[in-house]
């Protein structure tokens, strides 16, 4: 697969989809997150419509490695701005706004936003539940 995404940015290096497969790979597979940043900005840069890319990146922001909250938080703002269906867009979003910035009423509201679009969805069943006993532990 590595040598599939290679071979193609070869052939098109000015691919969205392809950098963004590229960048996938380096930030599950390769422990390369700076690169993976790379490739995920310039797949956006490429594409400004491509809510896929601006979630992934989003998610690298989130992390450990590359910490940016606030990127994270524009990242997904941009993402469901694009696609106001992606529930995990919602529901990652809803956990910075619950675990980073402390707006559980803010987490709550995508929570239940990515349940409504995936009902499902464990993870946003889960995140709704810790949200709303932090609300309650506040009053």
């Amino acid at each position: 697969y590595q040598r599939r995404v290679h071979g193609a940015l070869t052939l098109m290096p000015d691919n969205p989809d392809y950098l963004n497969n590229r960048a996938n790979l380096k930030s599950e597979k390769l422990d390369d997150p700076e690169g993976a940043l790379r490739d995920y900005t310039r797949a956006i840069e490429l594409n400004p419509h491509f809510a896929s890319a601006y979630s992934n990146r989003g998610l690298l922001r989130m992390g450990n490695k590359i910490k940016d909250t606030r990127g994270a938080l524009d990242d997904f703002d941009r993402a469901i701005q694009l696609d106001p269906m992606d529930a995990q867009a919602f529901n990652n979003r809803g956990i910075i706004k619950m675990n980073e910035i402390k707006d559980e009423k803010g987490a709550l509201e995508d929570f239940s936003r990515a349940l409504q679009l995936d009902p499902h969805n464990e993870v946003a069943e889960t995140n709704k539940e810790i949200a709303l006993h932090k609300l309650a532990s506040v009053r």
